[in-house]
């Protein structure tokens, strides 16, 4: 049997220093648990805001245009 546990850290910073902070502080946490776990995994990204409305519902409601042409008679 195969299992996957997640953990999810989400930090405010202000600036990259404080990033970088928090980084590293992670990392430090995450050797100890990779001691046990030897595959286990760790990434950073950033998370950007969405701005305004919800954007993904904006773009639901667009209508799609494939680029398929229709044939008229004339």
């Amino acid at each position: 049997m195969k299992l996957r546990a997640q953990i999810m850290i989400e930090v405010e910073a202000d600036d990259f220093m404080a990033a970088a902070g928090h980084e590293q502080a992670i990392q430090s946490i995450f050797k100890g648990l990779q001691t046990q776990y030897e595959s286990a995994q760790l990434e950073f990204r950033e998370v950007r805001s969405k701005s305004g409305k919800d954007a993904g519902a904006a773009l639901r409601k667009m209508k799609r245009y494939t680029g398929n042409l229709h044939s008229y008679a004339d």
